[in-house]
């Protein structure tokens, strides 16, 4: 109590991605997706990017790079609206 603390931190690049092989060969697959990938903001790439590499098998992987390039190619902008895939 009453002690004093400095604390330093370094803020990554926010405009920096990191692509998932699956959804980088996805994108050059699909030119429209592709060009409203472009226009994301770089939050909106960065959750799509996490959504797809968080997934722990490949099938998981595929399918959500499908439900990505079918959001990306619909011109939804909201990302609680990706499509539902089943199978």
């Amino acid at each position: 109590v009453g002690c004093l603390a400095e604390l330093r931190f370094r803020v990554e690049p926010q405009d920096e991605i990191e692509m998932p092989p699956l959804l980088g060969r996805a994108l050059d697959a699909h030119a429209a997706a592709a060009t409203r990938w472009a226009a994301l903001t770089p939050g909106k790439q960065r959750a799509l990017t996490h959504h797809v590499s968080t997934a722990k098998t490949g099938a998981t992987a595929a399918r959500r790079v499908a439900q990505a390039i079918l959001w990306l190619e619909s011109g939804e902008t909201d990302l609680r609206r990706l499509p539902k895939m089943t199978g």
